[in-house]
Parts: C-alpha cells; sequence; structure tokens
C-alpha cells in the first residue's frame, strides 16, 4: 500500500513518485496495488495536475490510470501486461 500526493478526476489517475514508491518498480511490478488518496489532493483535469506538481523535485515520477492490459491480433488480451493487474485508490483523508 502506498499514498498518492495527487490525483485527476478527468483521467481517474494518480501520481506517484520515487519517494512514494521507494523501490521505483514497485508500480509497474506489483501484482495488485492499492493507494490512499486524499481527497482535498483531487484535481479535475491534467492541466490542474501539471500546474501543482513540481517535476524537478524527484528524478522518477508517474501518473497511474487503473490496471494495465495489452491485446495481440488475434485478441488474446493480457492483464497486467506493463503495470499492476488491478489498481484500487481509496479515499482516505491525510
Amino acid at each position: 500500500m502506498i499514498r498518492s500526493p495527487l490525483g485527476v478526476a478527468e483521467a481517474g489517475a494518480i501520481w506517484v513518485t520515487q519517494a512514494e514508491l521507494v523501490v521505483n518498480a514497485l508500480g509497474v511490478l506489483s501484482q495488485h496495488l492499492v493507494v490512499l488518496l486524499d481527497p482535498a489532493a483531487i484535481v479535475s483535469t491534467m492541466h490542474d495536475a501539471y500546474d501543482r506538481l513540481d517535476l524537478d523535485a524527484s528524478p522518477y515520477g508517474v501518473f497511474m490510470a487503473g490496471p494495465s492490459a495489452t491485446g495481440d491480433i488475434e485478441g488474446v488480451i493480457v492483464q497486467g501486461a506493463q503495470g499492476a493487474r488491478s489498481l484500487a485508490v481509496f479515499l482516505s483523508p491525510r
């Protein structure tokens, strides 16, 4: 379980950096990822999110927007191909 400092309503995304992940690969190698998010930290749009971010503050940061999936030409879907198979966000005030 990790805590996200920022959520984006229009994209259904959360922002995490290496400060929250501790190990950068945690966000993409986890089978199931649980994220706590303060409702006061949710902004409406990605434009609002980028206005609040200091991209120079961390060498690694990523917006995550749910479980990863990919499909091939035969229609075979693979869940968790580039990230966690499931991502659950729980609203939790600080």
